[in-house]
């Protein structure tokens, strides 16, 4: 079962989305816009009552339409820092080393919980990223307003209406309809008369074709 829902990017509808929503790591959307004008700086993406600030990895402008691959954040992992070095007799707190890289590549990091990475801490020049793998280990994802959370993923239950199309318990597979995008994320769980044991979720795939029908499936921890 699908439903129609407004797509756009910016403010430009959006007619075409392939979104990807892992549990841990930075959301990435396909988006085909129906404008040749490319995007630029922070990207909202809103599929419903879904909206998600990205940044663009690339884009390219065909036949009067720009197709664009975006990713959570505001694009600043993958950039370049200089090497640092950090000394504190108490400790050098995780935030600040977080917070520091952060700031120098224009992303925002948020911790769930603070602790020691020492008495000393050497940053070692390269790509942003590498400090935040090496800092936070696969424990990171990025929000729907784009910032970069160092921990476990929230669980909340999802109650608004949703219409289940298949299941696939074996598999761990869901295919649903619904008007509350926003809930679907991963670490929500949901429980109906269809699926009666209840389920967490851990990977959220969402599609929009050109006629505004979309559908959303789900992968289960």
């Amino acid at each position: 079962m699908t439903s129609a829902l407004y797509s756009s990017a910016n403010g430009a509808r959006v007619t075409l989305t392939s979104l990807a929503i892992p549990f841990y790591g930075a959301w990435v959307a396909d988006v085909t816009v129906a404008s040749p004008t490319p995007l630029a700086g922070d990207v909202t993406l809103k599929i419903g009552n879904l909206s998600l600030i990205g940044a663009v990895v690339r884009q390219q402008v065909f036949a009067q339409l720009l197709t664009a691959r975006l990713v959570g954040g505001h694009g600043g992992w993958g950039k370049q820092v200089a090497a640092r070095a950090y000394a504190n007799p108490l400790g050098v707190p995780l935030s600040m080393i977080l917070r520091d890289v952060a700031g120098e590549v224009g992303e925002k990091v948020k911790l769930a919980a603070d602790r020691s990475a020492g008495l000393f801490f050497v940053r070692e020049a390269g790509p942003a990223s590498r400090v935040l793998r090496q800092l936070a280990g696969a424990l990171w994802w990025v929000d729907a307003a784009g910032v970069t959370q160092i921990g476990a993923r929230p669980s909340k239950a999802i109650t608004s209406a949703a219409t289940v199309a298949a299941y696939d318990g074996g598999k761990g597979w869901l295919s649903v309809a619904t008007e509350d995008l926003s809930s679907w994320a991963p670490g929500a769980t949901f429980k109906s008369p269809t699926v009666p044991d209840g389920i967490t979720i851990g990977h959220v795939r969402l599609a929009t074709a050109n006629d505004g029908k979309q559908r959303i499936e789900v992968l289960t921890t």
